[in-house]
């Protein structure tokens, strides 16, 4: 695993990102009436995406070269196996390939948006900016 040379904490910042892969999960096995925020129609894509679309991003703050694009394909089969265990392993989800579809739209949009704007750069901002403050 390859991390950003650039941060001062990257097991700290990784295990931040551990922790928001694992909320993912668990919200997405969850039972439906349990989770904490109504769905209006269309809104559960719309959460997939942005989820998948942060912890993309933030991958994207934290490794560096092809550990990029390996972190990827495996959120993108993270998604995967979330939608087979819900068909598989829970009575109140579904396994929807739509929501794969759009977990993989999130994944690929997060790293974009890393590489072309400055979001790319949070995670060492942020230490940059504490460092000024401490």
């Amino acid at each position: 695993m390859s991390f950003r040379s650039d941060l001062r904490y990257p097991r700290l910042w990784f295990a931040g990102w551990i922790l928001i892969l694992v909320a993912i999960v668990v919200g997405s096995m969850m039972p439906a009436a349990d989770v904490p925020v109504p769905m209006a129609f269309g809104m559960d894509k719309v959460v997939h995406l942005l989820g998948y679309a942060v912890v993309a991003l933030y991958a994207a703050n934290l490794f560096r070269g092809r550990t990029i694009l390996i972190v990827a394909l495996i959120l993108i089969g993270v998604g995967g196996i979330v939608e087979i265990a819900q068909g598989l392993l829970t009575a109140t989800r579904s396994a929807e390939l739509a929501d794969f579809a759009v977990d993989s739209v999130g994944v690929v949009a997060g790293a974009l948006i890393a590489q072309r704007t400055a979001l790319g750069s949070l995670l060492s901002r942020i230490e940059a900016m504490r460092s000024r403050i401490a």
